[in-house]
């Protein structure tokens, strides 16, 4: 059976956003939240395989990290429906767009696994700042507002995973 309709066509909208503006910013945007379904997974691995003496607060850590990073990621695929678009949805098409890469499989030591979220985090905070200047120089500003509330909830995860690499937190 043949969708119903392919991902690159742009259905009309109820906000007169023409075609080009739904372009110039769904398509960032859609590789914005590919990039978030992806950290999503590597937050939820880092759930599952947190070990040492923190386990328990770097347990919970995480939980609401990856819970955090699911609202974001489901609040920007809602968006990117709003003016005509269909967001990137199977694993095979989120990690072709995203902006960072599945972590390999396999278990890593605890302050790894942080560093590397901090680096994933932090990536695609900076990918969202280009999405949101290209949302503000289009007058998309319900995207631009959106994305505002996700860094600002990245910032925080990343600013939390700092402190764990803090000298005085986990054995370096």
């Amino acid at each position: 059976m043949e969708p119903k309709r392919e991902p690159s066509v742009i259905n009309p909208n109820p906000f007169d956003i023409d075609k080009a503006t739904v372009e110039a910013v769904t398509e960032p945007a859609n590789k914005d939240l590919a990039s978030l379904i992806v950290l999503f997974h590597q937050y939820r691995k880092h759930h599952w395989l947190v070990h040492g003496p923190q386990h328990r607060d770097l347990h919970q850590f995480y939980e609401d990290a990856y819970e955090t990073v699911n609202e974001a990621y489901e609040a920007l695929a809602e968006r990117l429906t709003s003016p005509g678009r269909i967001p990137v949805s199977i694993p095979v098409a989120a990690q072709r767009k995203s902006r960072i890469d599945h972590e390999e499989e396999g278990e890593f030591d605890v302050r790894d696994m942080i560093k590397r979220d901090v680096k994933a985090t932090t990536t695609v905070i900076s990918h969202l700042r280009d999405t949101i200047s290209t949302a503000a120089s289009h007058e998309d500003y319900a995207t631009e507002h959106l994305l505002k509330d996700v860094i600002v909830d990245l910032e925080e995860i990343a600013d939390e995973l700092d402190d764990y690499l803090h000298p005085d937190s986990l054995e370096a």
